[in-house]
């Protein structure tokens, strides 16, 4: 057991709740991602010392109520005034050799020196990857170069924490280059399709909340995962993946396949 609680929080459908709906989550995604920060520390209201013990995404899909997932080390209220909620114990049983689906909604980040200031500090590795580029850089070799750079970062997260990323290539259509760290990559069988992490959405959003000027460089990862140390991977799952936690970031969403 990992004394862990998955959790859906969604918007009660109350009119009170609905007519409040975009001054709690307003549509600006910069602004959302704040007012998400804190709604669902509300739900963790209990301490007011405690530090942040959960991770959480947002899933709401078009059209549909708001609704998050959290990973939480504590329960949260089961009975706030604003969600509904669904709370069950999380206590994955893995075997190495597991393959699993997953999605991660991340800001991937790396310790360096700006490539044109000269500056060290920590910085987003899809815009780092840009800037290396000339300045006469094609939109194609830009979208190649975060694109390689997320999908690298993600492999060497799983290196440390105990998976691989799967990908299949069709033998008749791709030569199959060799796989990068942190993948494992063959040829498709006759009745498989060709499979490959996808890594999409790049955006450049503003840090919640503060008053120096600064960003955060998002992405979305999707893929199939082999479990390689199923200690290591749910021990990775409870931490979390790059940064940003406190915003919706870093949060593996994973199932069987």
């Amino acid at each position: 057991m990992t004394g862990l609680f998955l959790t859906r929080a969604r918007l009660r459908r109350d009119p009170d709740v609905v007519t409040l709906q975009r001054v709690l989550l307003p549509d600006d995604g910069d602004r959302r991602r704040e007012a998400s920060h804190h709604l669902i520390w509300s739900l963790f209201a209990g301490d007011a010392d405690a530090t942040r013990d959960f991770l959480f995404r947002e899933t709401t899909r078009p059209g549909g109520r708001p609704t998050f997932l959290i990973l939480s080390a504590r329960a949260p209220c089961a009975d706030a005034r604003l969600f509904e909620i669904e709370t069950k114990p999380f206590a994955p049983e893995l075997e190495p050799g597991d393959r699993l689906a997953f999605e991660l909604h991340a800001n991937p980040t790396v310790q360096a020196e700006h490539p044109k200031t000269g500056v060290k500090g920590r910085y987003d590795v899809m815009t780092m990857a840009v800037l290396r580029l000339p300045q006469q850089a094609s939109k194609l070799e830009k979208a190649r170069a975060i694109e390689g750079a997320a999908r690298r970062w993600l492999g060497r997260q799983g290196l440390a924490a105990g998976f691989r990323i799967v990908e299949r290539y069709d033998p008749d259509r791709d030569a199959g280059d060799d796989a990068p760290p942190g993948f494992e990559r063959a040829p498709c069988d006759v009745d498989e399709e060709p499979l490959a992490l996808a890594a999409t959405g790049f955006q450049s959003a503003a840090v919640p909340g503060k008053r120096v000027v600064g960003r955060l460089g998002l992405i979305d990862f999707a893929g199939v995962l082999t479990v390689t140390d199923p200690d290591l991977f749910v021990a990775a799952l409870t931490k979390g993946f790059g940064r940003a936690k406190a915003y919706g970031c870093g949060l593996m969403l994973i199932r069987r396949i």
